[in-house]
């Protein structure tokens, strides 16, 4: 079918009285706007989309059914892939956005293509590994908590997904001690989740698949495979995702300590074992040679180091190899689950030495990093601009990409930009074809209150990160002041900060902390009385909606502007290539500003976005940071107020001495 004829019927879908509202949605011209978007970029021989829409267009459904629509049209086309970040995202496109859409397809009397999710093994839960682990444990460390997770393992791998991330989202972490290598399925244990093998079933036959980033980069699930086009949903959160992947570190005395779990008695193993302590014992003379001045080494200030033990790596590279694939091939047709694990960990570690064989490229550089406290070295291999591995892996898959999210233009700039993110993720401005950024024009009810700028500092010591009396007298007042109108969340950067002022409110709190997981902690929120939570965690990923899905909250307190904290290592790292690449210091300080604030901004954006989630929510966001913008037309920070309620912002009530007080206009031109 013509691309004319296929934006047609998505306009259709998408009209006034069109089949999406007459199986119950909304007619929404922007995002009708935005559906459009989507579609010409599917339609194109080659695209690169980035899609921005805020919170009240309905983005999902916007790219749902022209994602569908395509499939239908065109029964040869290559399959499209959905991921996002979160599971709560994805839980919410298979429940609810994908059954709605499929409504709307079939009231507009088109075929509809099969829809399945698709996630890595290791993503599902091992009943057996779990019960496992609990039989390692003395009889007086078994905790209910553990015999929770053992009965919701089993009952999800038999009639529910079988992901153990469904049991941290209800329960907010692992029992203590546990962590997800402990409970996942691995890669040579026979899978014992028969919701994982019912998955591999639908994912198969599948026209559209939903998945996650981390699983989109993973070259062990969708290998050798093309899609017609991938979508990035939550596309802000991709860099870290690439972080993650692309960075490898082990420290030696654990590469051996794994070499030593597989039992081989083969020369290969011996002679690891010695490397690895050799190597251990060179680096460790470094150090105290250089008086244990840095905990990273990297080989851009210390190439003849690195360089001198390249040889030394790479040999114990082809003996863990060689070791591996001896134990491998002496196990029985179905490994046990020890016997799996033992393969796993060492898997994890022959990783780390390959890519530190492969030497210096691009921007990854070879390190060595050592411990705090015994200055145990290891051995890493990190990507100073990791988030370049989307752009490699998507050009593998597919020829069409669209980034999607509500928030991912620059935070600088006062039109709309996307260089941040493309930079970041290594795509070239001349391939992007589509782009947009739409917002509702009218979805909800925003206020403001500020407190003035220069009011008080935040930090009494900066060495110690001490807060300030008064802030925090200001601040707890703040909040009592906010739940005397109903149902408050407070956001903060940091557990320790919520704590602090936790002890200085007056009303009664719910405060997510390292004892109080953040899911049980909603749950109880919406269902008790206390009028206050406070977390550090709620930015993102959590939805505050009353039983009959209308509004809940009635106040937003932010105690900070969410900078992120610093990555240490990685700054070390990227100041010593800049400057070796020629930039000044000034040069260098810019480029983290600029980046520090883009990330801050949606951080920020996302934390005032928890409080419009429907077309008649009325919310009050407070903002206790005195370093909050107080300059119309400003850019950078500014642009995480929705801009249909910019004017409401630049009216903010202030608050001052534990009242709202009358004041001069607050914010001048």
């Amino acid at each position: 079918m013509r691309s004319e004829e296929y934006l047609k019927i998505i306009e259709d879908i998408f009209s006034e009285d069109g089949a999406l509202v007459r199986v119950g949605g909304r007619y929404n011209p922007q995002q009708q706007e935005y559906a459009n978007h989507i579609a010409t970029a599917l339609a194109r021989k080659e695209a690169v989309g980035l899609c921005e829409a805020q919170t009240g267009i309905g983005k999902s459904i916007a790219y749902l059914i022209p994602s569908l629509v395509h499939l239908s049209l065109n029964s040869k086309s290559l399959p499209i892939v959905i991921s996002t970040h979160t599971r709560a995202l994805q839980r919410q496109l298979l429940d609810k956005d994908v059954p709605l859409s499929i409504a709307a397809l079939r009231e507009y009397g088109l075929d509809v293509p099969s829809v399945a999710f698709r996630m890595g093994r290791q993503a599902f839960f091992s009943p057996s590994r779990i019960s496992d682990f609990i039989s390692s444990l003395d009889e007086q460390d078994v905790r209910a908590e553990h015999r929770e997770l053992l009965r919701f393992g089993e009952a999800s791998a038999v009639s529910g997904t079988g992901l153990w991330m469904d049991y941290i989202e209800k329960h907010g972490a692992f029992p203590k001690g546990m962590t997800a290598q402990d409970v996942c399925l691995l890669d040579l244990m026979q899978p014992d989740n028969p919701a994982y093998m019912h998955h591999l079933e639908d994912a198969k036959a599948a026209r559209l698949l939903i998945t996650n980033h981390a699983t989109v980069l993973n070259r062990s699930v969708f290998k050798n495979v093309t899609f017609h086009a991938l979508l990035c949903d939550e596309a802000h959160e991709l860099e870290d995702v690439c972080k993650d992947l692309a960075t490898y570190k082990s420290q030696l005395k654990r590469i051996s300590s794994a070499i030593s779990a597989t039992g081989s008695n083969i020369t290969a193993a011996k002679l690891a074992c010695e490397l690895s302590e050799s190597l251990a014992d060179q680096l460790l003379d470094f150090d105290a040679d250089n008086k244990q001045v840095s905990n990273l080494v990297s080989d851009i200030s210390h190439a003849s180091l690195l360089n001198s033990i390249q040889p030394n790596v790479l040999e114990l590279h082809k003996l863990a190899v060689a070791v591996r694939t001896k134990y491998v091939k002496d196990l029985d047709e179905a490994p046990t689950n020890t016997q799996a694990k033992v393969v796993d960990r060492l898997d994890r570690h022959i990783n780390t030495l390959r890519a530190f064989d492969n030497g210096s490229h691009l921007s990854q550089r070879r390190a060595i990093a050592f411990s705090d406290k015994y200055r145990e070295p290891s051995i890493a291999s990190i990507s100073l601009s990791a988030g370049r591995l989307f752009n490699y892996r998507a050009n593998e898959l597919t020829d069409r990409v669209i980034l999607i999210s509500a928030t991912m233009a620059n935070a600088n700039t006062k039109s709309v930009l996307f260089t941040q993110i493309t930079n970041a993720l290594g795509i070239e401005q001349e391939r992007v074809t589509d782009s947009c950024s739409i917002s509702p024009l009218h979805f909800g009810k925003m206020s403001f209150v500020v407190v003035p700028a220069g009011k008080s500092p935040i930090i009494r010591d900066e060495s110690e990160f001490l807060f300030d009396e008064t802030w925090l007298a200001s601040t707890s007042s703040m909040i009592d002041l906010a739940a005397q109108s109903g149902k408050t969340l407070v956001l903060s950067p940091s557990i320790r900060e919520s704590k602090e002022l936790a002890k200085r409110i007056s009303s009664d709190y719910l405060l997510q902390d390292e004892r109080n997981p953040l899911m049980q902690l909603t749950n109880a929120f919406l269902e008790g009385g206390e009028p206050i939570l406070l977390s550090a965690g709620a930015w993102n990923g959590v939805s505050f909606r009353a039983k009959d899905g209308g509004q809940f909250l009635q106040n937003i307190v932010i105690t900070r502007i969410p900078f992120l904290p610093v990555d240490e290592a990685m700054q070390f790292l990227q100041r010593e290539y800049l400057l070796s690449k020629g930039f000044t210091e000034a040069a260098i300080k810019n480029i983290y500003w600029t980046n520090q604030q883009y990330h801050t901004m949606i951080k920020l954006k996302q934390g005032v976005g928890r409080g419009i989630r429907g077309p008649n929510d009325d919310i009050k966001v407070w903002f206790a940071d005195p370093r909050m913008p107080t300059q119309k037309h400003s850019s950078g920070l500014i642009s995480a107020i929705p801009q249909r309620f910019l004017e409401d912002y630049y009216d903010a009530e202030v608050f001052e001495d534990e009242e709202i007080v009358s004041s001069e206009p607050l914010f001048y031109l």
